[in-house]
């Protein structure tokens, strides 16, 4: 939503704004807040309107690497292959499901635009705002006492491998600093595919530490071996065995 913001509505008056967009990122409400201080466009929220802070829909993953690129997937791929009530599509031909990508995150076909230095932007800020999602479901995946312990293990583990790697990195190899950021990135991974309860979630989850044993025994780290053979153990055994698991409720 701030994308349309300040892409589609430049040094329009929160006034004007504040009637139509009603869904705010709350990380950023205050960090930015302080333009609309400087220029005297700020508006304070109203006891009748009040706004609904968050996403516009609800997010319903865990998956770390999808939430870093799922809206450029709905902006670029989505949003050209939109259909109306009646099943047509919203922007048909190549031009017009291009144009819907580069154009303000708000434009649909009829839309009129105006030029804003090198881009263009929404004549009506207004126009073309995303219904929002009043009934928001939270999104939780029912996990099993063992899935839980596991998921705070992976968590406390990536913590704790950050902690070690950002002060050290600089003066790491190439090979080790590799390898700390492929364990990293691999363990958060991991923690959304399993609060995801994704079906390839355990078997990626046992190529990982196969991989990790196999490294830590030719670069000697007992430590890391120990700890990643005994999580290989409680995957398969605990995790990829369902009679051994506690009954989900």
């Amino acid at each position: 939503m701030l994308t349309i913001f300040y892409n589609s509505a430049p040094f329009i008056p929160c006034t004007q704004i504040f009637e139509y967009i009603v869904s705010i990122l709350d990380s950023y409400r205050r960090v930015l807040i302080i333009w609309d201080k400087i220029f005297g466009t700020f508006e304070p929220e109203r006891d009748a309107e009040k706004p609904v802070y968050g996403l516009i829909t609800n997010v319903k993953s865990f998956d770390a690497l999808w939430l870093q690129f799922f809206e450029f997937k709905a902006i670029g791929w989505d949003k050209g292959w939109m259909k109306n009530k009646k099943g047509e599509d919203r922007f048909p031909g190549i031009w017009n499901k291009i144009k819907c990508v580069v154009a303000p995150p708000g434009w649909f076909r009829g839309l009129p635009t105006k030029q804003f230095f090198w881009w263009r932007c929404m004549e009506d800020p207004g126009k073309g705002i995303p219904k929002i999602e009043k009934d928001v479901v939270r999104y939780s995946q029912p996990l099993n006492l063992y899935e839980t312990l596991y998921v705070v293990v992976l968590f406390l583990t990536s913590f704790g491998c950050s902690t070690e790697f950002y002060p050290h990195r600089n003066e790491m190899s190439w090979q080790l600093f590799i390898a700390y950021s492929a364990y990293l990135l691999s363990n958060i991974q991991m923690v959304g595919y399993y609060l995801d309860k994704r079906p390839v979630a355990i078997p990626l989850d046992i190529l990982r530490l196969t991989v990790t044993c196999v490294y830590c025994i030719l670069q000697s780290n007992i430590t890391i071996l120990a700890f990643s053979l005994f999580s290989l153990f409680y995957v398969i055994y605990f995790l990829r065995n369902p009679t051994k698991s506690v009954k989900e409720e």
